[in-house]
């Protein structure tokens, strides 16, 4: 019997792939996120407008009605999971990264069951 490619282990594990490094691990995960779901992903950049390939500073996700947001913070990553309905947030959590890589990879598969182009890019993530 075949493994299923979008596995929530692997799919993890793809994401936490180069973790050790967190002054790069944001901009790592950005590229391979917005290179596999290009319209679900949303990268802002630091280093003022002419530069463009600035470090990252922001990266959110929006599945359905949550948005998944990471960003670079005084002390580290700070990351949040937001849920938002008719363009109204009616909620906010804080989590740590690990927890919320966790929570991203769950929404991924599960909108990836529903949604053909989210499975591809999972599937472009996962297996190159």
């Amino acid at each position: 019997m075949d493994q299923d490619p979008l596995s929530i282990d692997l799919l993890i594990a793809a994401l936490r792939q180069d973790r050790h490094d967190a002054a790069q691990y944001l901009d790592i995960l950005a590229g391979r996120l917005q290179t596999a779901l290009p319209e679900l992903v949303a990268v802002e950049r630091g280093g003022g407008w002419l530069r463009r390939g600035g470090p990252v500073e922001r990266l959110s996700i929006r599945l359905e009605e949550w948005l998944y947001v990471i960003a670079r913070g005084p002390t580290g990553l700070q990351a949040t999971r937001e849920r938002w309905v008719r363009g109204v947030r009616i909620r906010a959590e804080v989590l740590a990264a690990e927890r919320w890589l966790e929570e991203l990879a769950h929404r991924l598969r599960e909108v990836a069951v529903r949604e053909a182009a989210v499975r591809e890019g999972l599937e472009r993530l996962l297996l190159g």
